[in-house]
């Protein structure tokens, strides 16, 4: 796979401006939404253009069937308030230009879901708690997918287990570039398990 575990590419930086102010977030094909969620619900395969910085509930799900693109303009950051779960067929969650601050949270794909880092795509400061299946940045699991392209990063992710930026079992990682970096795991795979 081509891609960097070592983070010799230089990542681009965080977004300074990190406030999280109320009001309009986001807009899908013209409509302006003030919650992240509600565009997601409403993008139908559409893409997601962040107006600002906005934030991701704790027990967020996304349900089977729903596809969408965020896109951050490279200026924007989605932060995670808890683990969100990507579940079921057609669940897909794809990102470019916008950096993802798990906020020491992580992503959970289920059953046949798939998550996509496209270009200028970030997803930093993870952790997987005691109790889950690991994955500081994601665990993929049972026949979901995960992709990460040319660009994209992953870095500064941990977890109490196995797989400091991905667990993955019974499912699929493809990294066709993109660098991983500073991923540590209490037991086993500090990038992958």
């Amino acid at each position: 796979a081509k891609g960097n575990m070592q983070g010799t590419e230089g990542p681009p930086q965080s977004p300074a401006n990190m406030s999280f102010a109320a009001g309009v977030v986001c807009d899908v094909g013209g409509k302006d939404y003030n919650s992240l969620v509600g565009a997601i619900m409403c993008a139908d395969n559409g893409t997601i253009k962040l107006k600002a910085n906005t934030t991701l509930d704790a027990g967020t799900v996304i349900p089977a069937g729903t596809k969408f693109t965020v896109d951050g303009g490279g200026k924007y950051v989605i932060r995670l308030l808890g683990d969100v779960t990507l579940t079921g067929y057609g669940a897909e969650a794809r990102f470019t230009d916008v950096t993802v601050d798990l906020n020491k949270n992580h992503f959970a794909l289920e059953r046949q879901a798939a998550m996509k880092l496209m270009k200028g795509a970030i997803l930093e400061n993870g952790y997987a708690k005691e109790g889950s299946h690991g994955g500081g940045a994601a665990q993929v699991m049972n026949g979901c997918t995960f992709t990460m392209e040319e660009g994209s990063y992953v870095r500064n992710c941990s977890s109490f287990g196995t797989g400091g930026a991905f667990r993955v079992n019974a499912a699929k990682f493809t990294m066709t570039g993109g660098t991983i970096e500073n991923c540590l795991a209490g037991t086993s795979g500090g990038a992958l398990s």
